[in-house]
Protein backbone atom coordinates (compact mmCIF):
# COMPACT_ATOMS: atom_id res chain seq x y z
CA UNK A 1 0.00 0.00 0.00
CA UNK A 2 1.22 3.31 -0.88
CA UNK A 3 0.50 6.43 0.50
CA UNK A 4 0.75 9.78 -0.59
CA UNK A 5 1.35 12.94 1.62
CA UNK A 6 0.49 16.26 0.22
CA UNK A 7 1.93 19.19 2.00
CA UNK A 8 -0.28 22.42 0.76
CA UNK A 9 1.69 25.34 -1.16
CA UNK A 10 1.67 27.96 1.91
CA UNK A 11 2.45 25.30 4.95
CA UNK A 12 4.40 26.53 7.41
CA UNK A 13 8.25 24.90 8.08
CA UNK A 14 9.01 22.82 10.50
CA UNK A 15 7.96 19.81 11.97
CA UNK A 16 4.93 17.68 11.88
CA UNK A 17 3.52 14.79 13.67
CA UNK A 18 0.67 12.37 12.77
CA UNK A 19 0.04 8.70 13.13
CA UNK A 20 -1.64 6.57 10.63
CA UNK A 21 -3.27 3.78 11.87
CA UNK A 22 -4.60 0.13 9.84
CA UNK A 23 -7.74 -1.47 10.53
CA UNK A 24 -8.43 -4.98 8.93
CA UNK A 25 -10.15 -8.32 9.84
CA UNK A 26 -7.13 -10.45 10.20
CA UNK A 27 -5.71 -7.82 12.80
CA UNK A 28 -6.09 -8.41 16.50
CA UNK A 29 -5.42 -4.98 17.02
CA UNK A 30 -4.81 -1.54 15.42
CA UNK A 31 -1.90 -1.09 13.93
CA UNK A 32 0.04 2.43 14.22
CA UNK A 33 2.10 3.88 12.29
CA UNK A 34 4.01 7.35 13.51
CA UNK A 35 4.35 9.61 10.91
CA UNK A 36 6.74 12.56 10.95
CA UNK A 37 6.89 15.14 7.97
CA UNK A 38 9.75 18.35 8.26
CA UNK A 39 8.90 20.97 6.00
CA UNK A 40 11.70 22.93 4.88
CA UNK A 41 11.62 26.94 4.08
CA UNK A 42 11.37 26.21 0.41
CA UNK A 43 8.21 25.82 -1.69
CA UNK A 44 8.91 24.35 -5.41
CA UNK A 45 6.96 25.92 -8.11
CA UNK A 46 3.11 24.84 -8.71
CA UNK A 47 3.71 24.11 -12.52
CA UNK A 48 6.70 22.17 -13.28
CA UNK A 49 9.93 23.49 -14.97
CA UNK A 50 11.10 20.58 -16.51
CA UNK A 51 8.58 18.35 -18.02
CA UNK A 52 8.10 14.30 -18.01
CA UNK A 53 5.72 13.47 -20.67
CA UNK A 54 3.45 10.76 -20.04
CA UNK A 55 3.08 9.76 -23.39
CA UNK A 56 -0.29 7.85 -24.92
CA UNK A 57 -1.47 7.21 -28.62
CA UNK A 58 -5.00 8.26 -27.49
CA UNK A 59 -7.52 5.54 -26.53
CA UNK A 60 -8.15 7.31 -23.09
CA UNK A 61 -12.02 6.97 -22.45
CA UNK A 62 -11.95 3.09 -24.51
CA UNK A 63 -8.38 2.19 -21.81
CA UNK A 64 -11.03 3.58 -19.09
CA UNK A 65 -13.79 1.23 -20.21
CA UNK A 66 -16.14 3.82 -21.58
CA UNK A 67 -17.48 4.76 -24.39
CA UNK A 68 -17.06 8.44 -25.81
CA UNK A 69 -19.82 8.79 -28.27
CA UNK A 70 -22.12 6.82 -26.42
CA UNK A 71 -21.36 8.27 -22.94
CA UNK A 72 -19.87 11.46 -23.36
CA UNK A 73 -19.94 13.35 -19.79
CA UNK A 74 -18.95 10.05 -18.34
CA UNK A 75 -15.92 9.97 -21.15
CA UNK A 76 -15.47 13.43 -20.14
CA UNK A 77 -14.94 12.58 -16.32
CA UNK A 78 -12.39 10.40 -17.09
CA UNK A 79 -10.59 12.40 -19.16
CA UNK A 80 -10.12 14.58 -16.31
CA UNK A 81 -9.46 11.78 -13.92
CA UNK A 82 -6.27 10.33 -16.15
CA UNK A 83 -4.69 13.88 -16.28
CA UNK A 84 -5.02 14.49 -13.00
CA UNK A 85 -3.39 11.49 -12.31
CA UNK A 86 -0.31 12.83 -13.93
CA UNK A 87 -1.02 16.10 -12.32
CA UNK A 88 -0.63 15.16 -8.77
CA UNK A 89 2.99 13.37 -9.74
CA UNK A 90 4.14 16.74 -11.59
CA UNK A 91 4.02 14.74 -14.62
CA UNK A 92 1.67 16.08 -17.71
CA UNK A 93 -0.06 13.07 -19.95
CA UNK A 94 0.08 14.07 -22.99
CA UNK A 95 -2.53 11.75 -25.64
CA UNK A 96 -1.80 12.04 -29.36
CA UNK A 97 -5.12 12.28 -30.55
CA UNK A 98 -4.81 10.71 -34.14
CA UNK A 99 -3.91 7.28 -34.86
CA UNK A 100 -1.92 6.11 -38.31
CA UNK A 101 -5.24 5.67 -40.50
CA UNK A 102 -6.31 9.27 -40.22
CA UNK A 103 -8.76 8.67 -37.65
CA UNK A 104 -9.21 11.20 -34.86
CA UNK A 105 -10.25 8.95 -32.23
CA UNK A 106 -12.61 10.84 -30.24
CA UNK A 107 -15.22 13.84 -31.44
CA UNK A 108 -14.02 15.52 -28.75
CA UNK A 109 -9.91 15.96 -29.45
CA UNK A 110 -11.06 18.14 -32.43
CA UNK A 111 -13.65 20.90 -33.19
CA UNK A 112 -16.62 20.08 -35.87
CA UNK A 113 -15.25 21.36 -39.36
CA UNK A 114 -17.12 22.93 -42.43
CA UNK A 115 -16.03 23.81 -45.85
CA UNK A 116 -13.50 22.00 -47.87
CA UNK A 117 -9.64 23.01 -48.93
CA UNK A 118 -9.10 26.35 -48.97
CA UNK A 119 -12.27 27.16 -47.25
CA UNK A 120 -11.93 24.54 -44.69
CA UNK A 121 -13.27 26.53 -41.50
CA UNK A 122 -14.15 25.23 -37.63
CA UNK A 123 -17.88 25.08 -37.79
CA UNK A 124 -18.50 24.58 -33.94
CA UNK A 125 -15.90 24.34 -30.59
CA UNK A 126 -18.60 23.30 -28.07
CA UNK A 127 -17.75 19.83 -27.25
CA UNK A 128 -14.51 20.96 -28.03
CA UNK A 129 -14.38 23.48 -25.16
CA UNK A 130 -16.52 21.01 -22.74
CA UNK A 131 -13.83 18.52 -23.02
CA UNK A 132 -10.34 20.19 -23.34
CA UNK A 133 -11.34 23.58 -22.02
CA UNK A 134 -11.13 23.21 -18.20
CA UNK A 135 -7.43 21.33 -18.66
CA UNK A 136 -6.47 24.04 -20.47
CA UNK A 137 -8.32 26.74 -17.81
CA UNK A 138 -7.00 24.63 -14.89
CA UNK A 139 -10.63 23.98 -13.84
CA UNK A 140 -10.58 20.56 -13.98
CA UNK A 141 -7.90 20.56 -11.39
CA UNK A 142 -9.28 22.46 -8.52
CA UNK A 143 -10.79 21.50 -4.94
CA UNK A 144 -14.22 21.89 -6.36
CA UNK A 145 -13.55 19.20 -9.01
CA UNK A 146 -12.27 16.89 -5.94
CA UNK A 147 -8.30 17.62 -6.67
CA UNK A 148 -5.44 17.75 -4.07
CA UNK A 149 -1.93 17.70 -4.59
CA UNK A 150 0.69 19.43 -6.92
CA UNK A 151 -0.28 21.90 -9.73
CA UNK A 152 -4.07 22.37 -8.08
CA UNK A 153 -5.73 24.94 -10.64
CA UNK A 154 -3.03 24.82 -13.01
CA UNK A 155 -3.91 24.03 -16.96
CA UNK A 156 -2.22 21.40 -18.49
CA UNK A 157 1.63 22.09 -19.47
CA UNK A 158 1.35 21.07 -22.91
CA UNK A 159 -1.19 19.18 -25.41
CA UNK A 160 -0.55 17.44 -28.99
CA UNK A 161 -2.93 19.17 -31.26
CA UNK A 162 -4.64 17.43 -33.89
CA UNK A 163 -2.90 18.41 -36.93
CA UNK A 164 -1.51 15.95 -39.31
CA UNK A 165 -1.19 14.70 -43.04
CA UNK A 166 -5.09 13.91 -42.97
CA UNK A 167 -6.52 16.85 -40.79
CA UNK A 168 -8.06 18.92 -41.09
CA UNK A 169 -7.37 18.25 -45.13
CA UNK A 170 -7.67 14.71 -46.52
CA UNK A 171 -4.97 12.68 -47.74
CA UNK A 172 -6.04 12.14 -50.86
CA UNK A 173 -5.36 12.92 -54.85
CA UNK A 174 -7.43 16.15 -54.52
CA UNK A 175 -5.38 17.56 -52.19
CA UNK A 176 -1.57 15.95 -53.05
CA UNK A 177 -0.77 15.94 -56.54
CA UNK A 178 2.06 12.84 -56.17
CA UNK A 179 -0.71 10.36 -54.62
CA UNK A 180 -0.72 6.84 -55.73
CA UNK A 181 -2.73 3.62 -54.40
CA UNK A 182 0.02 1.55 -52.63
CA UNK A 183 -0.95 -2.05 -51.57
CA UNK A 184 2.79 -3.60 -51.33
CA UNK A 185 6.08 -2.58 -50.97
CA UNK A 186 6.69 -2.72 -54.77
CA UNK A 187 3.81 -0.33 -55.15
CA UNK A 188 5.37 1.96 -52.78
CA UNK A 189 8.76 1.75 -54.32
CA UNK A 190 7.58 2.91 -57.38
CA UNK A 191 5.71 6.11 -55.70
CA UNK A 192 9.44 6.87 -53.97
CA UNK A 193 10.97 7.21 -57.39
CA UNK A 194 8.57 9.55 -58.97
CA UNK A 195 7.39 11.60 -55.61
CA UNK A 196 8.71 15.58 -55.98
CA UNK A 197 9.22 17.94 -53.46
CA UNK A 198 6.23 18.05 -50.70
CA UNK A 199 6.14 21.85 -51.46
CA UNK A 200 5.31 21.58 -54.94
CA UNK A 201 3.26 18.41 -54.76
CA UNK A 202 0.85 19.36 -52.42
CA UNK A 203 -2.22 21.75 -53.87
CA UNK A 204 -2.67 25.25 -52.74
CA UNK A 205 -6.12 24.31 -51.49
CA UNK A 206 -4.46 21.61 -48.78
CA UNK A 207 -1.73 24.20 -47.58
CA UNK A 208 -4.31 26.85 -47.42
CA UNK A 209 -6.85 24.74 -45.40
CA UNK A 210 -4.37 23.47 -43.40
CA UNK A 211 -2.99 27.26 -42.22
CA UNK A 212 -6.55 28.31 -41.83
CA UNK A 213 -7.65 25.72 -39.36
CA UNK A 214 -4.46 26.54 -37.19
CA UNK A 215 -5.17 30.64 -37.59
CA UNK A 216 -8.43 29.76 -36.00
CA UNK A 217 -7.41 27.39 -32.78
CA UNK A 218 -4.86 29.81 -31.74
CA UNK A 219 -7.81 32.94 -32.26
CA UNK A 220 -9.97 30.66 -30.34
CA UNK A 221 -7.61 29.90 -27.43
CA UNK A 222 -6.61 33.37 -26.95
CA UNK A 223 -10.01 34.80 -27.00
CA UNK A 224 -10.99 32.04 -24.37
CA UNK A 225 -7.72 33.03 -22.22
CA UNK A 226 -6.44 29.87 -22.58
CA UNK A 227 -2.29 31.00 -22.88
CA UNK A 228 -0.40 28.63 -20.51
CA UNK A 229 -0.67 25.12 -22.42
CA UNK A 230 1.93 25.07 -25.04
CA UNK A 231 -0.06 23.75 -28.34
CA UNK A 232 3.01 20.50 -29.76
CA UNK A 233 2.66 20.30 -33.25
CA UNK A 234 3.94 16.75 -33.67
CA UNK A 235 3.53 14.42 -36.95
CA UNK A 236 3.20 10.94 -35.81
CA UNK A 237 2.34 8.76 -38.44
CA UNK A 238 4.37 6.36 -40.51
CA UNK A 239 4.10 4.56 -44.57
CA UNK A 240 4.58 1.10 -42.55
CA UNK A 241 0.72 1.64 -41.83
CA UNK A 242 -0.02 2.22 -45.40
CA UNK A 243 2.11 -0.81 -46.71
CA UNK A 244 2.63 -4.14 -44.47
CA UNK A 245 6.89 -3.22 -44.80
CA UNK A 246 6.50 -5.82 -40.95
CA UNK A 247 4.21 -7.93 -39.45
CA UNK A 248 0.89 -6.39 -38.01
CA UNK A 249 1.43 -3.54 -39.96
CA UNK A 250 -0.08 -1.96 -43.09
CA UNK A 251 -3.68 -1.78 -42.19
CA UNK A 252 -4.66 1.62 -43.93
CA UNK A 253 -1.96 4.12 -42.84
CA UNK A 254 -2.54 7.23 -44.83
CA UNK A 255 1.17 8.86 -44.46
CA UNK A 256 3.66 7.79 -47.37
CA UNK A 257 6.43 9.19 -44.95
CA UNK A 258 8.16 8.03 -41.62
CA UNK A 259 7.26 11.18 -39.80
CA UNK A 260 7.83 9.27 -36.52
CA UNK A 261 11.99 8.84 -36.54
CA UNK A 262 12.59 9.97 -40.31
CA UNK A 263 15.03 7.80 -41.99
CA UNK A 264 15.20 9.55 -45.74
CA UNK A 265 15.38 12.64 -46.62
CA UNK A 266 11.54 12.86 -47.61
CA UNK A 267 10.83 12.30 -44.53
CA UNK A 268 12.34 14.76 -43.19
CA UNK A 269 11.16 17.32 -45.93
CA UNK A 270 7.55 16.47 -45.09
CA UNK A 271 8.28 17.44 -41.62
CA UNK A 272 9.42 20.67 -42.26
CA UNK A 273 6.63 21.18 -44.71
CA UNK A 274 3.81 20.38 -42.28
CA UNK A 275 5.66 22.43 -39.66
CA UNK A 276 6.16 25.41 -41.61
CA UNK A 277 2.64 25.50 -42.15
CA UNK A 278 1.62 25.11 -38.37
CA UNK A 279 4.05 28.43 -37.86
CA UNK A 280 2.37 29.76 -40.95
CA UNK A 281 -0.92 29.30 -39.00
CA UNK A 282 0.42 30.87 -35.63
CA UNK A 283 1.57 34.08 -37.68
CA UNK A 284 -1.43 34.54 -39.17
CA UNK A 285 -3.36 34.40 -36.11
CA UNK A 286 -1.37 37.52 -35.13
CA UNK A 287 1.42 35.57 -33.38
CA UNK A 288 -1.38 35.33 -30.13
CA UNK A 289 0.79 34.86 -26.40
CA UNK A 290 0.48 31.19 -26.10
CA UNK A 291 3.69 29.24 -25.91
CA UNK A 292 3.82 26.97 -29.07
CA UNK A 293 6.35 23.99 -29.58
CA UNK A 294 6.66 22.65 -33.38
CA UNK A 295 8.26 19.34 -32.45
CA UNK A 296 9.55 16.41 -33.56
CA UNK A 297 10.22 12.76 -32.49
CA UNK A 298 13.63 11.69 -33.80
CA UNK A 299 16.63 8.98 -33.65
CA UNK A 300 18.87 10.27 -36.20
CA UNK A 301 18.87 13.84 -35.75
CA UNK A 302 21.98 14.32 -37.47
CA UNK A 303 20.16 13.48 -40.72
CA UNK A 304 18.04 16.83 -40.55
CA UNK A 305 20.25 18.20 -43.74
CA UNK A 306 19.73 21.70 -42.12
CA UNK A 307 16.08 20.95 -43.28
CA UNK A 308 14.55 22.02 -39.91
CA UNK A 309 17.10 24.71 -38.75
CA UNK A 310 14.85 27.74 -37.91
CA UNK A 311 11.83 25.53 -38.05
CA UNK A 312 11.88 22.72 -35.69
CA UNK A 313 13.07 24.05 -32.15
CA UNK A 314 11.73 21.31 -30.11
CA UNK A 315 13.97 17.76 -30.57
CA UNK A 316 12.81 15.01 -28.87
CA UNK A 317 15.69 12.49 -29.67
CA UNK A 318 16.14 8.84 -28.43
CA UNK A 319 19.67 9.15 -29.13
CA UNK A 320 20.86 12.41 -26.85
CA UNK A 321 23.13 10.15 -24.91
CA UNK A 322 25.72 10.25 -28.30
CA UNK A 323 23.93 13.26 -30.01
CA UNK A 324 24.73 15.66 -26.47
CA UNK A 325 27.60 17.35 -27.81
CA UNK A 326 25.84 18.75 -30.68
CA UNK A 327 23.37 19.85 -28.38
CA UNK A 328 25.07 22.07 -26.51
CA UNK A 329 26.51 23.62 -29.94
CA UNK A 330 23.16 23.95 -31.02
CA UNK A 331 21.89 25.22 -28.23
CA UNK A 332 25.01 27.85 -28.60
CA UNK A 333 24.00 29.00 -32.12
CA UNK A 334 20.41 28.70 -32.03
CA UNK A 335 19.52 29.49 -28.42
CA UNK A 336 15.10 29.08 -29.24
CA UNK A 337 15.90 25.81 -29.38
CA UNK A 338 15.17 23.08 -27.07
CA UNK A 339 16.00 19.29 -26.43
CA UNK A 340 14.08 16.20 -24.82
CA UNK A 341 15.10 12.76 -24.44
CA UNK A 342 12.82 9.97 -25.02
CA UNK A 343 12.41 6.25 -24.50
CA UNK A 344 14.46 4.21 -22.27
CA UNK A 345 12.24 4.55 -18.74
CA UNK A 346 13.36 1.50 -16.47
CA UNK A 347 11.78 -1.41 -16.10
CA UNK A 348 9.66 -3.04 -13.49
CA UNK A 349 11.96 -4.81 -12.10
CA UNK A 350 14.48 -2.02 -11.56
CA UNK A 351 15.42 -0.54 -8.76
CA UNK A 352 13.87 3.56 -8.14
CA UNK A 353 17.33 4.99 -8.26
CA UNK A 354 16.89 4.13 -11.67
CA UNK A 355 14.66 6.75 -12.74
CA UNK A 356 17.11 9.23 -10.77
CA UNK A 357 19.93 7.59 -12.83
CA UNK A 358 18.24 7.43 -16.40
CA UNK A 359 16.41 11.56 -15.96
CA UNK A 360 19.69 13.07 -14.32
CA UNK A 361 21.80 11.77 -17.60
CA UNK A 362 18.86 13.72 -19.54
CA UNK A 363 18.95 17.17 -17.48
CA UNK A 364 22.55 17.28 -17.44
CA UNK A 365 22.58 17.35 -21.12
CA UNK A 366 20.81 20.41 -21.09
CA UNK A 367 17.09 19.04 -21.89
CA UNK A 368 13.83 21.18 -20.59
CA UNK A 369 12.49 17.45 -20.43
CA UNK A 370 12.31 13.82 -21.13
CA UNK A 371 9.45 11.24 -22.24
CA UNK A 372 10.64 7.87 -20.60
CA UNK A 373 8.06 5.77 -21.91
CA UNK A 374 6.98 5.58 -25.40
CA UNK A 375 3.48 4.76 -24.31
CA UNK A 376 1.95 4.56 -20.72
CA UNK A 377 -1.24 2.82 -21.32
CA UNK A 378 -0.24 -1.29 -21.08
CA UNK A 379 -1.63 -1.09 -17.79
CA UNK A 380 -4.44 -4.10 -18.21
CA UNK A 381 -5.22 -7.23 -18.09
CA UNK A 382 -2.21 -9.60 -18.09
CA UNK A 383 -0.15 -6.38 -16.70
CA UNK A 384 -1.92 -7.43 -13.28
CA UNK A 385 -0.53 -10.67 -13.23
CA UNK A 386 3.03 -10.39 -14.94
CA UNK A 387 5.20 -7.57 -14.97
CA UNK A 388 4.90 -4.60 -18.01
CA UNK A 389 7.34 -2.01 -18.57
CA UNK A 390 4.85 0.18 -20.43
CA UNK A 391 2.50 -0.18 -17.42
CA UNK A 392 2.67 3.19 -15.88
CA UNK A 393 -1.20 3.94 -16.13
CA UNK A 394 -3.46 0.93 -14.84
CA UNK A 395 -6.91 1.29 -15.63
CA UNK A 396 -9.79 0.89 -13.20
CA UNK A 397 -11.70 -0.96 -15.87
CA UNK A 398 -11.20 -4.64 -14.01
CA UNK A 399 -8.37 -3.43 -11.33
CA UNK A 400 -6.58 -5.99 -10.18
CA UNK A 401 -8.48 -8.85 -12.12
CA UNK A 402 -11.03 -7.85 -9.51
CA UNK A 403 -14.49 -7.53 -11.23
CA UNK A 404 -14.60 -4.14 -9.77
CA UNK A 405 -14.24 -1.34 -12.01
CA UNK A 406 -14.37 2.43 -11.92
CA UNK A 407 -13.62 5.26 -14.53
CA UNK A 408 -9.93 6.60 -13.16
CA UNK A 409 -6.89 5.14 -13.13
CA UNK A 410 -3.99 3.32 -10.82
CA UNK A 411 -0.70 4.97 -10.75
CA UNK A 412 2.37 2.51 -10.97
CA UNK A 413 5.20 2.95 -8.46
CA UNK A 414 7.45 4.35 -10.89
CA UNK A 415 5.01 7.01 -11.74
CA UNK A 416 5.82 7.66 -8.23
CA UNK A 417 9.36 7.57 -8.61
CA UNK A 418 9.24 10.26 -11.83
CA UNK A 419 7.35 12.77 -9.16
CA UNK A 420 10.37 11.86 -6.75
CA UNK A 421 12.73 12.32 -9.34
CA UNK A 422 10.71 15.84 -10.95
CA UNK A 423 10.59 17.06 -7.52
CA UNK A 424 14.59 16.99 -7.07
CA UNK A 425 15.05 18.29 -10.74
CA UNK A 426 12.94 21.24 -9.22
CA UNK A 427 15.49 21.58 -6.44
CA UNK A 428 18.52 21.71 -8.51
CA UNK A 429 15.86 24.58 -10.28
CA UNK A 430 16.11 26.68 -7.11
CA UNK A 431 19.45 26.36 -6.88
CA UNK A 432 20.63 27.55 -10.02
CA UNK A 433 18.70 30.49 -9.37
CA UNK A 434 20.47 31.63 -6.12
CA UNK A 435 23.10 34.31 -6.42
CA UNK A 436 26.15 32.81 -7.65
CA UNK A 437 24.58 29.96 -9.56
CA UNK A 438 23.07 28.80 -12.93
CA UNK A 439 22.17 26.00 -14.13
CA UNK A 440 25.66 25.25 -15.50
CA UNK A 441 27.34 25.60 -12.41
CA UNK A 442 24.57 22.95 -10.57
CA UNK A 443 25.76 20.89 -12.97
CA UNK A 444 29.37 20.84 -12.52
CA UNK A 445 28.35 20.09 -8.54
CA UNK A 446 26.94 16.96 -9.61
CA UNK A 447 30.64 15.81 -10.88
CA UNK A 448 31.21 13.88 -8.14
CA UNK A 449 27.80 11.40 -8.78
CA UNK A 450 28.39 10.82 -12.69
CA UNK A 451 30.64 8.20 -14.12
CA UNK A 452 32.64 9.91 -16.49
CA UNK A 453 33.02 13.40 -16.51
CA UNK A 454 35.42 13.41 -19.27
CA UNK A 455 32.42 12.14 -21.51
CA UNK A 456 30.78 15.42 -23.32
CA UNK A 457 26.93 13.30 -22.01
CA UNK A 458 27.44 12.24 -18.01
CA UNK A 459 25.44 8.84 -17.25
CA UNK A 460 24.78 8.06 -13.52
CA UNK A 461 24.69 4.46 -14.10
CA UNK A 462 26.39 3.91 -10.98
CA UNK A 463 24.75 6.35 -8.37
CA UNK A 464 22.81 4.07 -5.35
CA UNK A 465 20.10 5.06 -3.37
CA UNK A 466 22.30 6.37 -0.60
CA UNK A 467 24.18 8.61 -2.65
CA UNK A 468 20.87 10.02 -3.98
CA UNK A 469 19.38 10.83 -0.29
CA UNK A 470 23.13 12.57 0.28
CA UNK A 471 22.13 14.52 -3.08
CA UNK A 472 18.98 15.61 -1.98
CA UNK A 473 20.09 16.68 1.73
CA UNK A 474 23.19 18.69 0.25
CA UNK A 475 21.02 20.33 -2.55
CA UNK A 476 18.67 21.24 0.13
CA UNK A 477 21.18 22.44 2.77
CA UNK A 478 23.22 24.79 0.03
CA UNK A 479 19.82 25.94 -1.54
CA UNK A 480 18.69 27.05 2.55
CA UNK A 481 22.65 28.17 3.37
CA UNK A 482 22.94 31.88 4.14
Amino acid sequence: VWVDVNVPRGTKAGEYRGELTVHAEQLKDTMRVPVVVEVLPAELPNRPSWIVELNSYGRIPGFAGVNADRQPDRAREALWKYYALGHQHRCELDALPYSQNGYVESPFYVPVLDGEGAGTHVADWSQWDAFMGPMLSGEAFTEEKGYVGPCAGEPISHMYMPFHENWPIPMSAKHYADYMECKTRLDFAEWAKKARRVEVAFHDQYKRGFVNVVREFFEHCADKGWTKTAFHFYYNNKYYWKVAFFGGMGRGGTSFWLLDEPVDFDDYDMNRFLLLLARAGHEAAGSPPIPVAYRTDVSQPEMHRGLWDGVCDLWNCSSLMRFGSTVTARRYWLPEEAFWRYGGGPGVSAPPVAMLRRLLASWTAGTTGDLPYWDTFHGRGPAWRKGEDLAIHYSGQNYANSGKSYDGPIASVRMKWMRRVQQDVEYLHLLAGKDGWDRWRVRSALAPFADDITEPVWSFDNMTTTQWNHLRQQVAATLLAE
